[in-house]
């Protein structure tokens, strides 16, 4: 990913150019949003990106409607405090159509249903990553991922970097076998973190571990002072969408053809929850 900034008449932005993922997402902006948009998308044109996107307040929503773009879900309290609006243009028709739009609704009223279930949680250790955890963190995501994931993070090196930054990643383990990991990405400018990265080796699903982990990173955001989390989490696997529902994160919309994920575009559910601190 590479972050860049646009100026022109009127308008100040910043752009994440997101090569792997094909996607251009504005990620601020001071001045002609209109202005700034059609700056995004003609960036994301020229490196052949079929999908942009921005996350703006309630005011700004009908301004990027006239634009071509579609609301396709909200963030409640995203901006410190204030709902984000998820805002896309696709530049390629076939980016925009979902890829089971039955099967995805029917996951989402089946994870609405679910309630938590209680684990015996005594084999495990959970415990907070450190960068002395990059090396097998980078194996453990490898050998579920492959390389084909929306970041590097079978890449000890960018780990490094993620731990030494604003992500927190908790662990499960059974001995000295890493089960399962997530993180919680924060964003200190907007007081906001996202519930990413989660995943359990085969053996040890069906266990509750992944809900487990997900509050081990609510209590990580509570001692720093988060209150919004949300989730993008893979519109057609069962598992977590019944784990974010049952921990009470509510469904807020669903970004279509968003990640790259095991050799494909997939489409990413949007969970919310806020917690006390």
């Amino acid at each position: 990913m590479l972050e860049g900034r646009l100026e022109g008449e009127e308008y100040q932005a910043q752009i994440i150019i997101d090569s792997f993922n094909q996607r251009v997402k504005l990620a601020s902006f001071k001045g002609n949003l209109n202005k700034a948009a059609r700056g995004m998308v003609s960036v994301a044109a020229e490196n052949g990106a079929g999908k942009a996107i921005a996350y703006v307040k309630e005011a700004d929503v009908n301004v990027l409607a006239k634009q071509n773009f579609r609301n396709e879900g909200k963030i409640p309290g995203f901006f410190s405090g204030e709902d984000a609006f998820c805002m896309v243009a696709y530049l390629e028709e076939n980016r925009g159509v979902p890829r089971d739009k039955k099967r995805a609704d029917e996951i989402v009223q089946l994870a609405l249903t679910k309630k938590r279930n209680l684990y015996d949680y005594t084999l495990f250790t959970f415990r907070e990553g450190t960068v002395e955890d990059h090396e097998v963190l980078a194996d453990f995501y490898c050998s579920i991922f492959g390389e084909s994931y929306p970041t590097p993070i079978a890449d000890s090196q960018y780990l490094i970097s993620q731990i030494k930054g604003n992500t927190v990643f908790q662990l499960v383990w059974e001995g000295d076998t890493l089960c399962g990991a997530a993180s919680l990405e924060i964003d200190p400018v907007n007081r906001n973190a996202e519930v990413t990265d989660c995943a359990v080796l085969p053996d040890y699903r069906g266990k509750g571990l992944l809900a487990a982990l997900v509050l081990q990173l609510e209590c990580s955001a509570k001692v720093r002072g988060i209150s919004c989390l949300y989730s993008l989490s893979r519109a057609l696997l069962p598992g977590i969408n019944a784990v974010l529902s049952s921990l009470d994160y509510g469904y807020y919309g669903r970004l279509i053809n968003n990640c790259y994920i095991c050799g494909g575009f997939e489409d990413m559910n949007i969970w919310q929850k806020f917690i006390r601190v």
